[in-house]
């Protein structure tokens, strides 16, 4: 991981503020490191955000589309079709829900939610959530830099010390 990069991955999960490294975001860069299918660790996961448990082959699976990813999210894995999908556009402009469930795993209703992504660099992506309008959520999705371990780390605006940390093995 480069300095600014652990730097910025430190003041995010500190919940210090997002103005300074969404400065940096960039678009339209490569982000053919996060294509595939990523399985939970449960040993390394730490869910610090209420009572959420996840099976252990709890799966993600991004998928390239034109403007970015799609995100495939498998409570299972694997199962006839995933829980929820999700596209990721790192244009730095909110997008609705448009799935027919809720697009946070918490649940709520699909059109009253939307969310930015900001592009980091090709191994970071930044994410807003917002709920009738209001941030809920704050997500950063992270690949080490031999692209085989996948970290999600996601927290409130109102409480940054209870947070998600999932962690994600690269699947053949």
């Amino acid at each position: 991981m480069t300095k600014s990069l652990a730097r910025m991955a430190a003041a995010l999960s500190l919940g210090l503020g997002v103005a300074a490294p969404l400065a940096h975001a960039q678009t339209g860069g490569d982000l053919s490191g996060f294509v595939g299918r990523w399985q939970i660790d449960p040993a390394l996961t730490r869910m610090g955000r209420g009572n959420i448990t996840r099976s252990p082959t709890f799966s993600f699976v991004f998928k390239p589309k034109p403007a970015g990813l799609q995100i495939n999210v498998y409570a299972q894995y694997p199962q006839a079709a995933p829980d929820r999908v999700s596209d990721i556009i790192p244009d730095q402009k909110p997008h609705v829900c448009d799935n027919p469930t809720a697009c946070q795993t918490v649940g709520g209703v699909p059109s009253e939610q939307t969310y930015t992504y900001f592009e980091m660099d090709s191994h970071n992506l930044f994410r807003i959530f917002y709920t009738k309008g209001k941030v809920t959520e704050y997500t950063n999705y992270m690949l080490s830099s031999d692209g085989q371990i996948f970290t999600m780390i996601t927290w409130a605006p109102e409480a940054p010390q209870n947070q998600n940390i999932q962690v994600f093995h690269r699947q053949p």
